[in-house]
């Protein structure tokens, strides 16, 4: 539908030091292309109402629904004058064409709660809080490590054979009495 010649489209931008612009551009499937740019994965456009400038890029443009089809590129033509609409056409990247790679940010899968494993890099209980950060973690071996990240993992005052064997990577004491400092 963004590709649709003649759909009309919107846009709020914020270009560098200026307020925020409003524009309106209408599908051009007849403009020229630029090079590495192919229409499709690209949405080209010509201003009708306003114009995009500099420091807008990124911006979205949305649909008659209200839904975003796309955000600004930049433009293609022949000069460098962002109100020249018949020399130059305003270039978006088509929503629909990255979707796929952005969706599980924009549409992330509900979170079914269970219990929280305190060593799995997940929010398994769906509170917010990550592993040794979720209060259901405190005392559990994973997190009472002091921040310990070595193989060993003793804490102070722990037994110890090697420095290897401790968080702090020091193993102090006479011979068979050995304790993690």
């Amino acid at each position: 539908m963004a590709n649709s010649n003649g759909t009309d489209l919107y846009r709020i931008s914020h270009p560098a030091t200026a307020p925020q612009a409003y524009s309106a551009q209408t599908v051009d499937t007849s403009a020229g292309t630029c090079q590495g740019i192919p229409r499709g994965a690209w949405i080209y456009s010509r201003d009708f109402y306003g114009a995009t400038e500099g420091g807008s890029s990124g911006s979205p443009i949305y649909n008659g629904a209200g839904q975003v089809v796309g955000q600004l590129t930049g433009s293609c033509g022949f000069n460098n004058e962002p109100c020249d609409s018949v020399n130059n056409a305003t270039i978006d990247g088509a929503f629909a064409n990255y979707f796929s790679s952005v969706s599980q940010y924009l549409d992330p899968v509900a979170c079914v709660p269970s219990a929280e494993v305190c060593d799995d890099g997940q929010d398994n209980d769906c509170d917010g809080a990550v592993d040794c950060s979720d209060s259901d973690c405190s005392g559990d071996p994973a997190c009472d490590r002091g921040g310990c990240v070595n193989a060993g993992g003793a804490a102070a005052g722990s037994s110890c054979t090697n420095n290897s064997e401790c968080c702090s990577d020091k193993c102090k004491g006479r011979s068979g009495a050995k304790t993690c400092k």
